[in-house]
């Protein structure tokens, strides 16, 4: 539990640090908002390999409660500005409570985590440097294709390289990418924050197993 501790109380600092960036203007807010996203994906990420899922289902509760809080006394404003009407720090710690109520296997919780943390912050990256041809909720194709390209990426780790006995699956490979590209493309308010890694979840745990 330790190490849990050391990981949540080094992204604190800095998000701490990253918010004093963002409040100076030496970092653009959409970076700054992206920083925070994959270091707490990180620290989240880094609970599956010292607690179990019921451990992680609590803090992601006690997550859950801080985002609530942060979001009424405007902390970390740097990290949750988005230009849009948005809900997504609170849809953040309610998929990591969903996905952890599913019990995955700690390889399964990591690749929606990836999802979550990685493949999002890629999208919004390259959409604002790079996206041109916007699509709905302010989303670019630009962005939903670094979402693909990451997603795939991933899925391809999970199903071929990671000890998950999922690697006769690996037309999910090209599938489920397609499949959460999209969820996230359309879905408004944030709430892609949620249902892309659920669904990730409910994919990857409901896949046969070859052992």
């Amino acid at each position: 539990m330790i190490y849990v501790i050391i990981s949540i109380a080094t992204a604190i600092i800095i998000l701490i640090i990253t918010e004093l960036l963002g409040f100076k203007n030496i970092i653009k807010q959409e970076l700054a908002r992206k920083i925070s996203h994959l270091v707490i994906s990180a620290s989240i990420i880094s609970w599956a390999f010292f607690v179990n899922m019921q451990v992680i289902l609590g803090l992601g509760l006690i997550f859950l409660a801080a985002a609530i809080v942060e979001r009424e006394l405007n902390i970390f404003a740097s990290a949750r500005h988005v230009g849009r009407r948005s809900f997504g720090e609170l849809f953040f710690p309610l998929g990591v409570v969903i996905i952890a109520y599913m019990d995955p296997s700690k390889w399964i919780f990591i690749a929606a985590m990836l999802y979550l943390g990685l493949a999002d912050s890629m999208a919004a990256l390259i959409g604002k440097a790079k996206g041109k041809h916007k699509l709905l909720n302010n989303k670019t194709l630009e962005g939903s294709a670094a979402f693909l390209i990451v997603s795939v990426i991933i899925t391809a780790w999970v199903i071929l390289a990671a000890p998950t006995g999922l690697g006769g699956n690996w037309t999910a490979i090209i599938w489920l990418p397609f499949v959460t590209t999209v969820v996230e493309a359309l879905a408004p308010w944030g709430v892609d924050n949620m249902l892309v890694p659920a669904l990730v979840a409910i994919v990857l745990k409901l896949l046969p197993v070859a052992f």
